[in-house]
């Protein structure tokens, strides 16, 4: 092994170069864990969900033949900020998953955003065949606090029922699409089991038909003024359905 030998100046500077890196390494180390302690204290703190009578009104159409979907949120019993975060994942007939994600700025409490269901570069668009449905996960932030809340869709058509534990809802013409969760237009009388249910189409106007899995419930039409029973469960009109208890 080779022996260095160093001289007095040389020793002097390269202790002086050693205390230098080491005061900037401490300054910089510090600064980070300020920045880090910033930044976690200026986030939402995660709380538990929102009650049914506090969330916002969701509904999704399809617009442009299917090929995208306009998401909508309307704040219902309590006010929202002035910005909502989504995440849409979707999924295809071949079992593959796309996703898109983004904002909704609110203004009144209202917002709404078209979602391209494909890709799109150089003015050149990718469309995904097949859409079957999935999920829309909704973060608000209320009071400096995080909300998340999450709905699954489905598209409708005389091929494919939407089915769930609670129902069945067919149609024999038309594409719809069925959308599960969110809040209310107002709170019902009954003790609610399952929905809201909300369906819409590009059209504007279908008919669908309903199938409950269990009798022993009431399955409630909301006319824009107030909820309404439903007796007969054919040709009914688009809009949003809830379960209740008798």
């Amino acid at each position: 092994m080779t022996k260095i030998n160093l001289t007095k100046k040389q020793k002097i500077i390269l202790t002086v170069i050693a205390l230098v890196v080491v005061t900037i390494g401490g300054f910089l180390l510090i600064r980070n864990r300020s920045q880090k302690t910033d930044q976690a204290g200026n986030l939402p703190i995660q709380i538990q969900p929102l009650t049914i009578d506090q969330l916002p009104i969701v509904s999704l159409t399809a617009k442009n033949s299917g090929r995208e979907l306009t998401l909508a949120v309307k704040a219902s019993q309590i006010p929202l900020g002035d910005k909502i975060e989504y995440e849409l994942i979707y999924y295809l007939e071949d079992g593959l998953s796309r996703g898109a994600m983004g904002e909704i700025d609110l203004v009144g409490g209202r917002g709404e955003r078209d979602i391209l269901l494909g890709t799109c570069s150089r003015n050149v668009c990718r469309y995904d065949e097949g859409v079957t449905g999935g999920e829309v996960i909704i973060s608000l932030a209320k009071d400096d606090q995080l909300h998340s809340f999450e709905t699954k869709f489905a598209f409708l058509t005389s091929s494919a029922a939407y089915n769930d534990q609670n129902l069945e809802i067919s149609t024999a013409k038309g594409s719809f699409i069925v959308l599960e969760g969110g809040g209310l237009p107002a709170m019902p009388d009954q003790e609610i089991l399952a929905g809201p249910y909300v369906i819409t189409a590009e059209a504007g106007s279908g008919l669908v038909d309903f199938k409950l899995t269990n009798q022993q419930t009431l399955l409630l039409f909301w006319n824009q003024e107030s909820w309404e029973e439903v007796e007969e469960y054919e040709d009914l009109s688009l809009g949003t359905y809830l379960l209740v208890t008798p």
